[in-house]
């Protein structure tokens, strides 16, 4: 029988269809759920995720949202099975659609609480046909003939930058 991953839609955890109780968010008995939960998935008109629980060494665990976007698979971290409100789910899934929405320029996601962390979202890639123009810069070929090792370097970081860009 295939298993079936907990699904908090809304405010309300549903267990399996065939479960008759939903439980609330933010009540007693949804975290004592959680204390023994590994995995769910969240869905709210602020977003989706799937959240799993990491353990420590030590200690309970923490739980992380986690969430897949054009091929990147993005994180927010979500705090101790306690911290696991409906407003930390419901910010975490904004937090992870802002990452996931294509932009035109960087797109900065600002929280004021300090316990959860402040994304960037990558510049969406350009799509359609790309031209590089490539110049010469005026002086380099007496560069390369006088200092070859620092305008290797030059270029290395050249590369670099520019494949981070792309």
């Amino acid at each position: 029988m295939a298993r079936t991953t907990a699904l908090v839609d809304g405010a309300t955890l549903v267990l399996s269809e065939s479960d008759a109780s939903p439980i609330s968010v933010n009540t007693p008995a949804w975290f004592a759920w959680l204390e023994h939960a590994t995995t769910f998935a969240f869905r709210s008109p602020s977003g989706h995720f799937t959240a799993r629980k990491e353990r420590q060494a030590r200690g309970d665990g923490y739980w992380k949202a986690y969430r897949t976007s054009h091929g990147t698979l993005h994180r927010v971290y979500l705090g101790k099975a306690q911290d696991l409100t409906l407003d930390r789910l419901n910010h975490a899934a904004t937090m992870l659609a802002a990452t996931s929405a294509p932009a035109a320029s960087s797109l900065a996601v600002r929280t004021a609480s300090p316990a959860l962390p402040v994304l960037v979202a990558p510049p969406a890639l350009p799509e359609g046909t790309l031209t590089f123009l490539f110049t010469d810069i005026v002086g380099s070929t007496t560069m390369w003939e006088t200092h070859p090792q620092a305008m290797a370097q030059a270029l290395a970081r050249h590369d670099a930058i520019l494949q981070q860009v792309i």
